[in-house]
């Protein structure tokens, strides 16, 4: 799980055993015969804006990789120990450890394998693969999570898989206190890490929930002056997105009703845009412009590397930060909960000036 990362949606597939049992068996050379004829879609660049053979791109995509995996938990039933059984599983369960509907079937599939896996090193990456699945199947009690975790650190101390894992685990979560306490072992058990400085921005980041932030800049769209000392007695969000990022595309819409909704009430809205260099400034304005965003744009053109940034702790997007009516930052990361979350902080009373 590597650093700067996007939010995206993985399409996962999951197989039935009774799907499987219906026709007769078929032999190891049949399937793997069907598994090397499935070829995976190729992108004509030219084409890199049409929106259209994106969508058609993408939806062959998805069903190759959905029949490759077909195809490797056939060979598995049918040939357990077959030399290209353990790479086959491991592709299948790239997709589907990765949603809760299917991480359950995984960690089950997992356990099963291990009995056929010899090589230490696909060992290995089906027991992070399990623990992955774990901390997915458990999005309301992430916490029940943590043995299995913490048996794979056991097993592979000091292994870089560790550090991604932890890793992952903590940007998952949204209860606080398991984030900070899981960031500081990452920090702690994996000094050497590239992830242990990810993570020490990222403790930084909590210590700051609670504090005001101090947030003065130029719109880069309209050139007017933005504060959030001006916004005072105002909820903020601050969105942060570019325009290559495709979710962060996907989700204007959904921002855009809710500052309809509520920009009487209290709410305003800010945008870092990630977009790198002069280049990018131009993108984003022309962004902008085209789909009608009203919220000022703070764009430095350092991306990754801003310090804005780096101080909130912003690793994914898109990411909501939430200012309370008192200007002190609520929420590092609301994206997935600001609809939900919003009535809340904007029915709490604005500050007496």
């Amino acid at each position: 799980m590597n650093l700067p990362l996007v939010r995206t949606v993985v399409l996962c597939h999951c197989l039935t055993a009774a799907a499987l049992a219906d026709g007769p068996a078929r032999s190891p050379a049949q399937i793997l015969a069907d598994f090397d004829a499935v070829l995976a879609p190729t992108l004509d660049r030219s084409r890199g804006g049409d929106k259209d053979a994106i969508k058609v791109y993408r939806e062959e995509a998805v069903r190759a990789s959905r029949r490759k995996g077909e195809l490797a938990l056939e060979l598995f039933r049918a040939d357990p120990d077959h030399p290209r059984v353990p790479a086959m599983l491991i592709g299948r369960w790239i997709e589907t450890m990765m949603a809760p509907a299917t991480a359950g079937a995984t960690i089950a599939e997992v356990d099963q394998a291990l009995a056929h896996f010899k090589d230490p090193g696909q060992r290995k990456t089906a027991r992070q693969m399990k623990a992955i699945a774990t901390v997915v199947s458990h999005p309301d009690d992430p916490r029940a999570a943590l043995p299995e975790v913490d048996r794979f650190l056991a097993d592979y101390p000091k292994d870089p898989m560790g550090a991604n894992l932890l890793n992952g685990f903590a940007m998952s979560v949204k209860d606080q206190e398991l984030k900070k306490s899981l960031l500081l072992r990452l920090a702690a058990e994996f000094p050497d890490s590239p992830l242990a400085k990810s993570a020490a921005r990222a403790l930084a980041a909590l210590d700051l929930v609670g504090k005001p932030l101090d947030l003065e800049f130029v719109d880069a769209v309209s050139k007017q002056p933005v504060s959030l000392r001006g916004l005072k007695g105002q909820v903020v969000v601050i969105d942060f997105w570019a325009t290559w990022c495709g979710p962060c595309v996907a989700s204007m819409p959904a921002l855009k009703e809710l500052n309809d909704r509520y920009k009487d009430k209290g709410l305003s809205v800010l945008a870092v845009n990630l977009d790198e260099g002069d280049e990018g400034r131009e993108k984003m304005a022309a962004f902008v412009a085209k789909n009608g965003l009203p919220w000022p744009q703070y764009h430095d053109g350092k991306a990754w590397e801003s310090p804005l940034v780096e101080r909130l702790g912003v690793t994914a997007i898109p990411a909501l930060v939430v200012i309370d009516r008192a200007g002190k930052i609520a929420e590092l990361d609301a994206h997935d909960r600001l609809a939900e979350i919003l009535p809340r902080y904007l029915a709490a009373p604005a500050p007496a000036r």
